[in-house]
């Protein structure tokens, strides 16, 4: 699926053609800011969000909701799934989780945790699980409740349990593979060095990218990554990115893409 430009004068992105491998429901947003920008968009989501197949943990962590002394959240679809859940099972509870201390990483996380009411506190530059650890223990003494993927790691868990912070993960969505319509097409347009730019959101969408599409056809592509964590990822599946946002929001993932190109102008 191709969207046309909305060019911006001045802009580094004017002109450059995005690959955007956010899922689609989810890339709205991102989509609106980049053709804002000028930039013509390629959207190729490699992944997609489902609900989680086992309730049990959250059912369990919900009904003893005053165990926790904080929320955690590090994605936006955390947030979702897990009010959701809430709202369908424990409606009785929500007025409750709504005065819980909750803290979210991330802009875009922070925006969806407000607009279900849940006021949360925006770590912005925790661009790591070691570095969410290590300000979520300055502020919570006492067990921290972390609802999540599936494809979420133990980092935070085994650093906050290492200063002595409780944190009980459990998962709200899981990641599966996704193949879009438009792969052949987009495959001939990266071999043909048709795309300047691929946006990754995540660990999993490059792991499911590279399922895809074959590395060798990525060489004088751009690669943009959004926090360390996915930047890291990508360097373990042997891409090396040209733009990492400093911080999880895809707003500073654009300007920072705006920077790359406006220095190589």
């Amino acid at each position: 699926m191709k969207t046309m430009p909305n060019h911006k004068p001045h802009s580094g992105l004017t002109g450059k053609r995005i690959l955007v491998t956010r899922p689609a429901d989810q890339a709205s947003e991102f989509v609106s800011n980049l053709q804002s920008a000028g930039a013509e968009v390629v959207i190729f989501p490699t992944i997609t969000i489902y609900p989680a197949d086992d309730w049990s943990a959250c059912d369990e962590a919900l009904d003893n909701l005053d165990l926790w002394d904080a929320l955690i959240f590090t994605s936006a679809n955390g947030v979702r799934y897990f009010v959701k859940r809430a709202q369908e099972i424990f409606p009785h509870l929500i007025q409750k989780l709504q005065k819980c201390t909750t803290y979210a990483v991330g802009e875009r996380t922070m925006a969806v945790a407000d607009s279900l009411g849940l006021p949360a506190v925006c770590f912005n530059k925790a661009q790591n699980a070691e570095l969410l650890a290590e300000e979520l223990a300055r502020r919570v003494k006492g067990k921290i409740l972390f609802p999540c993927g599936n494809l979420t790691g133990d980092m935070v868990q085994v650093r906050l349990s290492d200063e002595g912070v409780g944190v009980t993960q459990v998962v709200v969505y899981q990641t599966l593979p996704f193949k879009p319509e438009n792969t052949d097409r987009v495959m001939m347009e990266l071999k043909n060095k048709q795309i300047d730019a691929i946006a990754f959101f995540s660990p999993s969408s490059i792991k499911h990218f590279l399922d895809l599409i074959p590395q060798s056809y990525l060489d004088q592509c751009a690669i943009a990554a959004i926090g360390s964590t996915t930047a890291a990822a990508a360097r373990s599946h042997g891409l090396f990115p040209d733009i990492i946002a400093e911080t999880t929001d895809s707003k500073n993932l654009i300007k920072t893409m705006e920077n790359y190109y406006r220095d190589r102008s």
